[in-house]
């Protein structure tokens, strides 16, 4: 193997790694050009993924498996409203307040109880 030590510099034409890149304890830091991957997606084992900065933006829709997923900011939905599928919907705390457009059930009508 290879060991530097004062840092790596590349300039032109990039650098191309066929037999994959570990990193030790400090990671990746992009400062500038952003990343791109191209194919394989990003997959992440451990410690979970944070956007510290800028969010995030799903272009191609999302997929959320096995355990779900948490909001802790509240959710907003613009455009094309929410529409479930298979599993129906439970609020558990709060309860359903509508502020405009009404309520309309269609398809087995509503049964409340107290």
């Amino acid at each position: 193997g290879v060991t530097i030590t004062g840092g790596l510099n590349v300039q032109t034409g990039g650098m191309k790694v066929t037999g994959g890149i570990t990193l030790g304890d400090k990671g990746i830091v992009v400062t500038d050009g952003g990343m791109t991957i191209t194919a394989g997606g990003l997959t992440v084992t451990a410690d979970g993924l944070q956007v510290t900065a800028g969010g995030a933006t799903i272009t191609a829709g999302l997929v959320v498996s096995t355990n779900g997923f948490v909001v802790t900011g509240g959710v907003t939905v613009k455009d094309k409203g929410i529409v479930v599928t298979a599993g129906g919907m439970t609020i558990t705390a709060g309860g359903l307040t509508v502020t405009a457009g009404g309520l309309q059930v269609t398809a087995g009508g509503a049964t409340i109880t107290a």
